[in-house]
């Protein structure tokens, strides 16, 4: 037996449903149209904490939403955005859909503080910086004091609907080339509806909401280097894009017209860019105009897919990821690495620029796996290819200053920099045989960011196995990845300060993440998804089909306690509840004894025979004394008889529920019932 003292361990099936369904008290539904209050300046980012509860998953999958964020925000904090906008008629007044009711749970919620978040609590943490927070401090580029930093804004108003009118006349003037794919020309399109859209006013708003919200949880624009008054249209307004999502998620046909020109402009001009940087002897990432335009497809596209529109998710996923990562392919963004040199100083700001391209390479790839798992579609991008560095650690992200930047890397020598971590090393290594040996010194560097990079790998590599016919033959490895990385989380999460994890956007939401990835593929290892309409037909075209998923799930998931893997039975973490009261008693030698009988139960569902098939144990106390482990040796006694397993003990400081006192998970190996199950 291993002793051990370790914080928190991770939860059993049981509890981490929770994750998908946190315990609720009343309703939760769409935000209100904001154009239905009565008081414009009512600051609803503060009034939120007193709304229903929404949980994470149902939020961002909510089908009545307008797009998958706007369930869980309704930007309207009127001392940060100001209201101006184009004027909205009537005409154009949106309907409240209808309230989904959300059912009781009888579990426990998620226990980690970091994730026992409503969605309106977890995203107000977010660590943003909000570009224009304060209007006497300007901009980094234009001084101090607010008329500077309306100059600037207005001056960029100017360059980007004068950039946007010549393209508009380019594609549809007398001589255009035309070729849009877009609605770009429709009766709604008006250029002075498109300047006041685009006005000094909606741009402060958009741009803050865009750094506060997107560049947290996609962070591609380094803030220390950008320049407003320098930036590319482009790339500015893409950022407005990512911005709109949060101001206004139901977009007026005037808008909508304008984020279709915006959009073509954006891949129009990408791909000129590319076919230029073909003939150039210049390093991509000295390209500034290119650098600007990947991260401003990358943004358009993140705003396409996450809309409930059809068409323009189907159009993200059709036309322009194919684009985008043909571009990322031709160019090598998925085989750059950082070099740190010996003989000179490293620019900073031409570290930024590469950093900035391995960020859209990887990022790209992970909003390929996110949208591929919520409509169950075939991922266009592979682990194979993508050689490119990780994300450095954010400390180096955030510098402010190059010479904030030179003391970081010299606290390590530049080590800090060169990781040699790439998503294809870290998931061939959970993948590995052999990971011990040959990927887990360099894998235990990880951080949390790169494990919530990780996990949705993870997914998309289950997901092309499924739909490949593959799964069968990998579902073991693809499991143990799961467990493996489960422990690199568990290590990770030790390095970074709580409220800090907190503030990380969906970083921080990993676990949750993780169950359902885990979940997939025990579900499909079981029974290969039968009855479940998620995997019934490949490409859904809303999220509706998940959201059912999430919703159903809930109230039967404790029946799954146990997988069968091929010849193994893995067991959840087992506690001391009454199986049909859920209560737990309040001694510890009870649970024990109740923890017992739950493992059992759970193993006999699962087709095994029970813990006379048990060869490895693994289990949580608190606290781990002498009373504990004689309750234990006692059980193990009891139950095995006949044979000694490997026991692992850890010692922890909280488990699933605040009663739980200990919990018990299991493998059990019964070749008989694989046997049995396979000539069936």
């Amino acid at each position: 037996m291993k002793l051990s003292m370790r914080p928190w361990k991770g939860l059993g099936v049981r509890i981490a449903l929770s994750i998908l369904v946190e315990e609720l008290e009343c309703t939760y539904k769409r935000l209100e149209d904001p154009t239905l209050s009565n008081d414009e300046l009512l600051p609803r980012a503060r009034g939120r904490r007193q709304a229903a509860r929404r949980p994470l998953f149902l939020g961002l999958t909510n089908p009545h939403a307008g797009s998958m964020v706007e369930s869980i925000i309704d930007e309207k904090d009127e001392e940060l955005y100001p209201p101006q906008d184009i004027p909205e008629g009537s005409s154009h007044a949106q309907h409240t859909p209808e309230v989904l009711e959300d059912y009781p749970m009888s579990y426990g919620s998620f226990p980690w503080d970091m994730s026992q978040y409503s969605l309106e609590d977890y995203f107000e943490g977010l660590d943003g910086d909000l570009l224009f927070q304060d209007l006497g401090s300007g901009t980094p580029s234009s001084g101090t004091g607010p008329d500077l930093v309306f100059d600037t804004l207005t001056f960029c108003s100017a360059r980007i609907v004068d950039s946007l009118d010549r393209f508009y006349k380019s594609t549809h003037g007398p001589n255009s080339s035309g070729g849009c794919i877009t609605s770009v020309g429709d009766p709604a399109f008006d250029m002075a509806a498109i300047q006041q859209i685009l006005s000094a006013d909606n741009l402060k708003s958009h741009l803050a909401a865009f750094f506060r919200w997107t560049n947290v949880v996609l962070p591609t624009v380094h803030r220390p280097t950008f320049d407003l008054d320098v930036a590319d249209p482009a790339l500015v307004l893409s950022m407005y894009l990512c911005g709109s999502l949060y101001r206004h998620p139901r977009p007026t046909p005037e808008r909508q017209a304008c984020y279709d020109l915006v959009e073509e402009y954006v891949f129009r001009r990408l791909e000129e860019a590319v076919d230029r940087q073909k003939s150039l002897a210049t390093p991509v990432w000295k390209n500034e105009e290119l650098v600007a335009l990947m991260q401003a497809a990358m943004s358009t596209y993140t705003h396409l897919w996450l809309m409930s529109t059809p068409k323009p998710r189907k159009r993200s996923r059709n036309v322009r990821l194919p684009a985008l990562l043909a571009a990322i392919r031709t160019l090598g963004f998925n085989k750059l690495r950082h070099v740190v040199p010996t003989d000179v100083a490293l620019d900073w700001e031409d570290w930024a620029s590469l950093e900035s391209c391995i960020r859209v390479a990887n990022f790209t790839c992970y909003l390929d796996w996110q949208q591929s798992g919520v409509f169950h579609w075939p991922p266009l991008s592979s682990i194979y290819e993508i050689m490119c560095d990780m994300p450095c650690i954010k400390e180096l992200w955030v510098a402010k200053t190059a010479d904030e930047f030179h003391q970081l890397l010299a606290l390590d020598a530049g080590a800090s920099l060169q990781r040699g971590l790439t998503v294809r090393f870290c998931i061939e290594g959970m993948l590995s045989d052999d990971w011990a040996r040959t990927h887990l010194a360099r894998l235990r560097t990880v951080t949390v960011a790169d494990c919530c990079l990780l996990v949705t790998a993870l997914h998309g590599v289950a997901l092309a196995a499924t739909l490949n016919c593959m799964f069968p033959f990998v579902a073991p490895k693809l499991h143990r990845a799961t467990t493996r990385w489960r422990e690199l989380w568990d290590d990770a999460v030790t390095r970074i300060d709580k409220e800090a994890l907190k503030k990380s956007g969906m970083v921080g939401q990993s676990p949750a993440i993780w169950f359902v990835v885990r979940w997939l593929i025990e579900r499909l290892a079981k029974d290969g998804g039968a009855g479940l309409e998620y995997f019934d037909s490949v490409g859904h075209d809303s999220v509706e089909v998940l959201h059912r998923l999430f919703r159903e799930n809930r109230d039967n998931y404790h029946y799954n306690q146990a997988v069968r893997v091929g010849d193994r039975i893995e067991c959840a973490g087992q506690g001391g509840w009454d199986p049909k009261t859920g209560e737990i008693p309040e001694d510890i030698n009870a649970q024990i004894d109740q923890a017992f009988k739950n493992v059992e139960l759970a193993l006999k569902d699962a087709g095994g025979k029970g813990w006379s098939q048990v060869y490895r144990v693994n289990t949580y106390h608190i606290p781990l004394d002498g009373e504990a482990l004689g309750a234990m040796v006692g059980n193990m006694k009891k139950y095995m008889p006949d044979h000694q397993p490997i026991w692992t003990c850890v010692g922890v400081t909280r488990l699933g529920e605040e009663a739980m006192r200990v919990e018990i998970e299991v493998v059990a190996h019964d070749p008989e019932g694989s046997a049995a199950k396979t000539s069936a």
